[in-house]
């Protein structure tokens, strides 16, 4: 078998060392088992920076048992819960919003946190296609800001419900008050407001 010299950072081969040591394998059959995974991915049309991501989803998604479920299929379940009992419906909607909350919390402790680094997280777990976070303007002693999302289902129904777990979710977050929601079809959007006080915490929090 050919064999290559490959140059690696300090850092990287200093790492490359220990996960050898604690898997107990050789930094040798390491760097194999390694280059082989990441050129298997390579030749399938993967991309090897977004393995991370996608072990956190997977993790998150583990963690709070979330099943992959067919679009069409939980847009089904919504619509007739919905029909049936639209108030029991958002009630164990904001439930699971807020211990998902408790739960993503843990890893992200603010909202920005939250918002910034984890949109293929929300994107897996919730029926949203994408979302983005505009501040608005400043009320008194607060500015306002709007978390708004596309691709929500395919029915009001569905966005009403997305609605209800993403409020319990970012209830969680102390510093939030939610002050306006507005739902339609495929879209929501969510306003929330934090007073200058808890933005001046945050700032010296991820300084």
């Amino acid at each position: 078998m050919p064999r290559t010299n490959i140059a690696v950072d300090k850092q990287l081969a200093l790492r490359l060392a220990d996960e050898s040591e604690r898997e107990n394998k050789t930094a040798y059959a390491m760097a194999n088992e390694m280059l082989n995974s990441c050129l298997d991915l390579i030749s399938k049309g993967g991309n090897v920076s977004s393995m991370p991501k996608f072990w956190e989803i997977i993790k998150i998604m583990k963690d709070v048992d979330a099943v992959p479920v067919p679009g069409n299929l939980l847009e089904e379940v919504i619509n007739r819960l919905y029909t049936y009992d639209r108030e029991w419906l958002m009630k164990i909607g904001r439930k699971q919003g807020e211990e998902l909350g408790l739960y993503l919390s843990t890893f992200y402790p603010s909202i920005f946190d939250l918002i910034a680094n984890s949109k293929d997280v929300l994107t897996q777990i919730f029926p949203i296609k994408r979302f983005d976070l505009e501040s608005m303007k400043k009320s008194g002693e607060a500015t306002i800001f709007v978390f708004k999302t596309a691709g929500v289902g395919r029915s009001k129904e569905t966005a009403e419900f997305v609605n209800e777990v993403l409020r319990g979710l970012f209830s969680v977050y102390r510093e939030v008050l939610i002050c306006n929601c507005q739902v339609n079809t495929g879209v929501l959007e969510i306003g929330f407001e934090i007073s200058d006080a808890e933005m001046e915490k945050l700032i010296k929090r991820s300084a």
